[in-house]
């Protein structure tokens, strides 16, 4: 029996002119991004590059063995970007979909690309997948890894639960950044049960001024934006619009077995917003299934890139 599981919907869309716009105001930033070329062919023309983004508190140098594997199967440029408050991007005031789906829009118009495959993994699943509904013109395909517009995770609760137990770690009178690590294990140890996770965040700590530790990224943004934005996907302001233009071009959404991020029962309501969708189960594997199965991984989502 295979490891993963395939479906695929042939249903074709028709795509209706865009001539609404976000009532939002959002204010892009210039995202910082790797570039990975180096099995790209150097002759043109050149196929569409791949635009790479992470999930929440990650960065895109957890990409980056992924990117590298990506640019080899597919002989197509890997860009693998940082999110608005995460690694080396700017620091950003509110982190709605708009305004991250607009930043992608910034980039691809900096870099000057024609178009790209919009791929990402959890909240930056969800980036792409505004980004591909909002701005169609930017994409030529969509992979979605653990992220689904129409179901939220229970575990997105939890982690922004979690976010906020982190803001409750005072490192005032703190000495040195182990001193501060450690501090905070110990605070967050009856907060955070798994050890694992606590390491997890206790890698964000950092010397913020000299003397001075506290956590590496914008937390207090990240903290209240994952709850107002990033575990509900926005279908008051634009789920009629969506659904009436949706996207018609190619896209895969991958998830894990073991996850409830993606099931059977949530495609045919992504097929109304997708409607060339196809999905992919991969067994075995959880949330992190990028990483639990990357040969798996880098099959289906190469193949899909690969194909016509």
């Amino acid at each position: 029996m295979n490891k993963y599981m395939i479906f695929k919907s042939r249903v074709v869309g028709l795509r209706f002119n865009r001539s609404w716009s976000s009532a939002i105001e959002v204010s892009p930033v210039k995202l910082s991004y790797t570039v990975h070329d180096q099995e790209t062919p150097r002759e043109e023309p050149r196929k569409s590059p791949v635009l790479f983004l992470h999930s929440a508190l990650n960065s895109k140098r957890d990409l980056a063995s992924l990117s590298k594997a990506l640019n080899q199967l597919t002989k197509r440029t890997i860009i693998a970007i940082d999110a608005r408050n995460h690694g080396e991007s700017p620091d950003a005031p509110e982190m709605s979909w708009e305004s991250m789906a607009a930043d992608v829009k910034l980039l691809s118009e900096n870099l000057k690309l024609n178009k790209s495959i919009l791929m990402g993994h959890s909240m930056g699943g969800g980036i792409m997948v505004f980004t591909a509904l909002k701005y169609p013109h930017l994409a030529e395909k969509l992979v979605v890894i653990e992220a689904n517009p129409i179901e939220t995770s229970q575990s997105l609760f939890n982690m922004s639960k979690t976010l906020k137990k982190l803001l409750t770690v005072d490192f005032q009178g703190l000495q040195t950044l182990d001193e501060a690590k450690k501090h905070a294990t110990d605070a967050l140890c009856h907060l955070i049960p798994s050890a694992s996770v606590r390491d997890r965040f206790t890698e964000m700590i950092k010397e913020v001024s000299p003397g001075k530790f506290g956590w590496a990224r914008n937390l207090p943004v990240i903290a209240r934006d994952f709850e107002r934005h990033v575990i509900s996907f926005p279908w008051s302001s634009y789920i009629s619009i969506f659904q009436k233009d949706p996207f018609t071009k190619p896209s895969l959404f991958i998830g894990g077995g073991q996850s409830d991020f993606l099931a059977v029962k949530h495609y045919e309501e992504l097929k109304k917003l997708f409607p060339r969708a196809e999905f992919a189960i991969i067994e075995g594997a959880n949330h992190w299934l990028h990483l639990q199965k990357p040969t798996e991984f880098l099959k289906i989502s190469s193949e899909f890139i690969n194909s016509d």
